[in-house]
């Protein structure tokens, strides 16, 4: 007999997909949402830097160049385990959120493909951006250009724009919502304000293990909304297999429920109970 105590909505994302990801390593960790018959949204990013923590980097590549990547996805789309979202344009923070270059020239982060200046924004409280601050035509042109790759190369409708970092910023929000996006999903806080018919998802967890204890600790009395994240490329050996565990022990949970951005959009527009 199914509970009758209210369900615990699931929406997970994966950041990062792009023309740098690896294919097989991306078709092992589908594979195993699609063992459990769950779905998620994959966050695609249409011109990949190859450092987004450095604002003078001019070396960037389009999705369409990594053709094995781009049917994985169609392939994962056709079978409705997985809804394209757009990822920023470059992911490459602008110039109002530098970040720190090291003293020492070969300190350096492994990022997606290459090497990364390490993780260190000179304003901490402002991190890094990619489209924060920045003219709204401008930033109205870049939104459009990176949509008009993926729906393009996909060939999806791409209404979801998920915040590279994570952070919510008004002028981005109101441009997503002149050029018709519908849902915009954003990192952790909650924030001060909505663009007006534009549904902001936010107070992620930032880290699908981190969530998998949080959940396993909770006593869950009333109806809850969990927006979790993994960056699939940072997947190591073991990681697969404690992935595969938390999908089992969810799919068996009475009150679970998985989402996308489309099934959120079909909620009420007053529901904010995010946690």
């Amino acid at each position: 007999m199914k509970s009758k105590m209210k369900p615990i909505n699931i929406l997970f994302r994966n950041d990062d997909p792009c023309a740098l990801s690896d294919p097989e390593h991306e078709r092992r960790y589908l594979n195993i949402f699609a063992k459990h018959g769950i779905p998620q949204v994959v966050s695609v990013i249409p011109f990949m830097s190859e450092d987004i923590h450095n604002y003078r980097q001019k070396r960037f590549h389009e999705l369409s160049e990594n053709q094995a990547i781009v049917e994985l996805l169609r392939e994962f789309m056709s079978k409705g385990l997985i809804e394209v979202a757009q990822h920023g344009t470059t992911h490459q923070t602008n110039y109002l959120h530098p970040g720190r270059e090291p003293a020492v020239s070969n300190t350096t982060y492994r990022g997606l493909g290459y090497n990364w200046l390490p993780f260190a924004p000179i304003y901490p409280e402002k991190g890094y951006s990619e489209l924060n601050g920045l003219d709204r035509n401008f930033v109205r042109a870049e939104l459009k250009r990176g949509r008009d790759h993926l729906e393009s190369v996909l060939r999806t409708k791409i209404e979801t724009f998920v915040f590279p970092w994570g952070t919510l910023d008004l002028n981005v929000s109101e441009a997503l919502n002149e050029e018709g996006y519908q849902t915009a999903l954003c990192g952790r806080g909650k924030p001060y304000y909505f663009a007006k018919e534009l549904m902001a998802l936010h107070n992620a967890r930032e880290d699908i293990f981190e969530f998998a204890n949080e959940f396993n600790n909770n006593d869950f009395q009333g109806p809850v909304l969990y927006h979790v994240v993994l960056h699939s490329w940072m997947f190591k050996d073991p990681d697969f297999e404690k992935l595969d565990n938390l999908l089992t022990r969810l799919k068996k949970g009475d009150r679970v429920r998985f989402l996308t951005s489309k099934k959120l959009q079909q909620w009420p527009s007053s529901y904010r109970r995010i946690r």
